[in-house]
């Protein structure tokens, strides 16, 4: 009969417990939707990732050019250290078939910069989305 009163006694703490400490959340604030972004399966690939200045590096672009949300075009962009981006080359896929997965090819000439520097090669994948989507690789001068 005791331990009966005292599991009736934690029950109703337990109870009490939780009762008092539910608080009222604030309302979320509306949010504004302001657009839509391309996703599509794609790859970036490197022929290698530690480099040394004046090399050649193959990149290897894979993406499957869905019906409902066809791609435009693919942009290959480099980014060495700090440095601003710069198009290395652009793709006009308008014309490519849907529902397949497409592959293609671009080289790189490795610049001449110092040891450990960093470059940064994105492909920005473009449909008729309001935002790309991007692939990234990175590419380490050793």
């Amino acid at each position: 009969m005791k331990n009966k009163n005292i599991y009736i006694k934690l029950c109703l703490a337990i109870g009490l417990f939780a009762f008092v400490s539910c608080d009222k959340n604030e309302i979320v604030p509306d949010y504004q939707k302001v657009g839509e972004s391309t996703a599509t399966v794609a790859t970036l690939g490197a022929s290698q990732t530690s480099v040394v200045p004046a090399s050649t590096v193959t990149f290897t672009l894979n993406y499957v050019n869905l019906p409902s949300d066809p791609v435009e075009s693919i942009i290959l962009k480099a980014k060495v250290g700090e440095n601003e981006y710069v198009e290395l080359q652009t793709f006009d896929e308008s014309a490519a078939a849907t529902g397949q997965e497409h592959t293609r090819t671009a080289t790189y000439t490795v610049p001449n910069v110092a040891s450990k520097t960093k470059i940064i090669v994105d492909m920005v994948i473009n449909s008729q989305k309001e935002f790309p989507q991007v692939e990234r690789s990175t590419l380490t001068i050793q």
